[in-house]
């Protein structure tokens, strides 16, 4: 194996391609679905879509590391 051969090979070890689509909502809290994405447990990142109902909550929490959210549809209240 050359050295292109294993540079590709390295890198399509390293890189994932998943489908959100194919993925499945997995009951959360109440009102509240989540669709794991990515889970580094090394790292301890954890990448999920949360779809809520209209008018659900979520009790107060703390994250003890950088939350980044974006929200796609909706709004927070």
């Amino acid at each position: 194996m050359d050295n292109v051969q294993a540079a590709a090979s390295a890198r399509k070890a390293l890189a994932s391609r998943i489908k959100p689509s194919e993925l499945p909502w997995v009951p959360w809290a109440p009102g509240h679905f989540i669709k794991l994405i990515k889970l580094n447990p090394v790292t301890g990142q954890i990448v999920l879509f949360i779809r809520s109902q209209l008018g659900a909550a979520l009790q107060v929490h703390f994250h003890p590391g950088t939350v980044v959210v974006y929200t796609v549809q909706g709004a927070w209240t």
